[in-house]
C-alpha cells in the first residue's frame, strides 16, 4: 500500500484538449497545481479510464505553462497509472466563394465545433497580399459575427477576398480561408 504525487509542468499549445487518466486504484488529476481536481476517482477499484469528455464535451482549454498534479494510491497487487492529453482538432466551416449581380446582397459564413469568443471579418483588395479588418457600415454588417452580410454590392467590390479571424475562448486565434466575391 502506498501513494504517489506526480508534479509536471507542461507547456501546452493553446487549444482544447481531451484528458484521460487511467488507474487501477485511486487517482485524480489537477491542471492548476493541485488546487482543484478535474478528474477524480480517488477510491479503490479495478483499472479504469476517466476522461474529460462528459464534463467538457468541447475540450479543456489549456494554453502555455500548466502545472499538472496527478495523485495516485495503490492497494495490494498490480500498480498501473496512465495519463494522456490529446489536442482536439478544430473543425472549421470555411466561407464559400460568391457570384452575384451588381447591387445584390451576398453573405459569407464561418463556423467551428469549438467555443468561439469573437469573430472579425477582414477584406483584401490586392488578391490576398494584405487584409484589413471590416467595420459595420452601409455596405457591411455582421463584421464581428459568424456571418458577414454585404448589402447592395457595388461593382467596386468585384474580386475582393473575405476571411474571418476566429478567437477561441482559450484566446487562440485562427484565420479562416479567404472566399472570393465576383460581381457580374
Amino acid at each position: 500500500n502506498y501513494s504517489l504525487r506526480f508534479y509536471r509542468s507542461e507547456n501546452f499549445i493553446p487549444g482544447f484538449y481531451s484528458l484521460s487518466l487511467g488507474a487501477d486504484d485511486g487517482a485524480r488529476l489537477s491542471i492548476d497545481g493541485g488546487s482543484t481536481w478535474i478528474l477524480d476517482s480517488f477510491t479503490e477499484h479495478s483499472y479504469s479510464i476517466l476522461t474529460t469528455n462528459a464534463a467538457f464535451p468541447n475540450g479543456v482549454c489549456l494554453s502555455g505553462p500548466t502545472q499538472l498534479v496527478l495523485e495516485y494510491f495503490k492497494r495490494p497487487v498490480d500498480a498501473r497509472v496512465s495519463f494522456s492529453a490529446t489536442l482536439l482538432s478544430a473543425t472549421i466551416t470555411q466561407p464559400v466563394n460568391q457570384t452575384i449581380c451588381e447591387g445584390d446582397a451576398a453573405s459569407f459564413s464561418v463556423g467551428s465545433n469549438l467555443a468561439v469568443s469573437s469573430y472579425q471579418w477582414q477584406q483584401s483588395t490586392d488578391g490576398g497580399l494584405s487584409f484589413s479588418p471590416l467595420s459595420n457600415n452601409s455596405t457591411f454588417s455582421g463584421t464581428t459575427t459568424s456571418t458577414l452580410q454585404i448589402n447592395a454590392s457595388p461593382f467596386s467590390l468585384n474580386g475582393t477576398l473575405y476571411s474571418c479571424i476566429l478567437t477561441g475562448t482559450c484566446g487562440n486565434a485562427y484565420t479562416g480561408n479567404a472566399a472570393l466575391l465576383t460581381l457580374n
